[in-house]
């Protein structure tokens, strides 16, 4: 695709931002040939204000919308994206700031990575690039109907206008299709949330009071929709708003935290239809209800602190039964407990039987089988190392089953037909070290259990549980 002079600029980055459909077929998008198109955008910037013609010369506006087209390719969390392409876009990004001066922070150095846009130029980007995509539901109405108070100013946000089209139709936007159905003009053009993750990901922290009405409606219809892939797109974004350390004030006294918190609270749960990405959604969502948490439950010495937090490890509690036959996505559950051993402490103690139990039943799997199950395994004992630590007392309670588990994982990473598949399966060593330090905590906290373990396995299989028979010898031997 090749731009001539008459093109123009305008037309430039008009025809790069159909270039992206849903679903992607990634055979059929031309990404080298995208990324070479890119790649002129320097060409058809020089050659613009010199054709003569005062209405071909680039005006403000124009550099938001290619600054809108070009974040479409730069963030590397859309699978459309590759990393040639991203290059070349945040080349064009960075020769868009420089025209944009007043309106965009390009921080210390040339690197796109420390850009940050106010609030105008986010104003500007939604309202063309991805308002017109979003019609909400009746659901996503009554959303956009409450206003949120602000505690520092006596006015009220409106989050979405009362009739919930105001803006999504007869906004101007040369992008918007009016012959697509309202409700289908954002799933099948895809690109609006990349360009909208961008914008928010470089939103200055200064503007995010002025910018809320134009990201809640749309990360909330995300969040909200039937749909795994744009599910998993709107959890990215809550985290994305919850995450910013600057914006913690604001989202709690706000009440935004607990809008947000809500809709993220129903997707806490295994969707085996979500194919490729089940693993990916169930850790998004988790991902984005522990932001939400450290911003609701954020004082100890409230009774709602350990309530709002033991509901997320409820969460993991009931997930279990749908995740076992996915390995990927009990992976990702049992990354949950050691997070939220942190802001839990002793208190997680009150879940310690079933989360001992989601753990030692994930090590019955032969870890020598595939790197996936190696992984699991691997994360599996980091785990136990970070709950034995926060539940010292209540070891002994558990001794014997943990040892029971550590046992299995090792002996199956210790096969003797490891010399065959040591090759190909990454971590064996790292995990057996990981397994030894467990051995140790444990025999800090519950000496006995844990010898008795040992000498019966010694017994029992001498040559494989040797070195456990060692390490506590030495760690017995060990001055306090």
């Amino acid at each position: 695709m090749i731009m001539t002079q008459k093109n123009g600029y305008k037309d430039f980055y008009t025809s790069l931002w159909d270039v992206v459909k849903w679903p992607v077929d990634k055979a059929k998008l031309n990404a080298k040939q995208i990324a070479d198109t890119i790649s002129q955008f320097s060409t058809v910037i020089s050659n613009a204000p010199n054709q003569g013609n005062s209405t071909l010369e680039i005006t403000k506006q124009q550099w938001v919308e290619s600054l809108a087209v070009a974040a479409s390719f730069a963030d590397p969390k859309f699978c459309w994206t590759t990393p040639e392409m991203r290059d070349r876009a945040n080349e064009w990004i960075a020769e868009i700031a420089a025209h944009l001066d007043g309106h965009v922070d390009t921080g210390v150095d040339t690197d796109t990575a420390s850009l940050y846009i106010d609030a105008s130029v986010f104003r500007d980007i939604t309202t063309v690039f991805v308002r017109p995509y979003f019609v909400p539901s009746d659901h996503s109405n009554t959303i956009g109907r409450q206003r949120v108070h602000r505690q520092d100013q006596q006015r009220d946000y409106t989050l979405m206008e009362e009739g919930g089209t105001e803006g999504a139709r007869g906004s101007g936007s040369p992008y918007e299709d009016s012959s697509q159905s309202d409700d289908a003009r954002w799933r099948k053009n895809p690109q609006c949330i990349a360009t909208f993750s961008w914008a928010l990901d470089h939103l200055c922290d200064e503007a995010i009071t002025d910018a809320i009405s134009s990201i809640l409606p749309v990360v909330l219809a995300l969040v909200e929709d039937h749909e795994c892939q744009a599910k998993l797109w709107g959890l990215r974004l809550a985290t994305q708003l919850l995450g910013r350390s600057k914006w913690i004030e604001f989202m709690r006294k706000s009440g935004i935290a607990s809008v947000v918190d809500k809709s993220v609270g129903a997707c806490l749960l295994y969707r085996s239809d979500g194919e490729g990405i089940a693993a990916d959604l169930l850790g998004s969502a988790f991902e984005a209800a522990i932001a939400s948490a450290h911003i609701l439950y954020n004082d100890p010495n409230k009774p709602t602190y350990s309530q709002g937090w033991w509901r997320l490890v409820d969460k993991v509690v009931s997930n279990e039964m749908y995740v076992s036959d996915n390995i990927a996505a009990s992976t990702v559950l049992c990354k949950q407990i050691g997070i939220l051993c942190g802001p839990l402490g002793y208190a997680i103690a009150r879940y310690l039987r079933p989360l001992v139990g989601i753990l030692s039943q994930g090590l019955h799997s032969p870890v020598h089988l595939s790197q996936d199950i190696c992984n699991l395994h691997l994360t599996i004992v980091q785990q136990l190392a970070i709950l034995v630590d926060t539940c010292l007392p209540r070891m002994h309670v558990y001794g014997s089953e943990i040892m029971a588990a550590l046992a299995y994982s090792w002996a199956s990473s210790s096969m003797q037909d490891r010399v065959k598949t040591k090759d190909n399966i990454v971590g064996l060593d790292e995990l057996q070290r990981c397994i030894i330090d467990v051995v140790c905590r444990l025999g800090r906290s519950c000496p006995e259990i844990t010898q008795t373990c040992i000498d019966r396995l010694c017994v029992s299989r001498p040559k494989v549980f040797q070195q456990w028979a060692l390490e506590n010898k030495r760690l017995e031997n060990k001055p306090n």
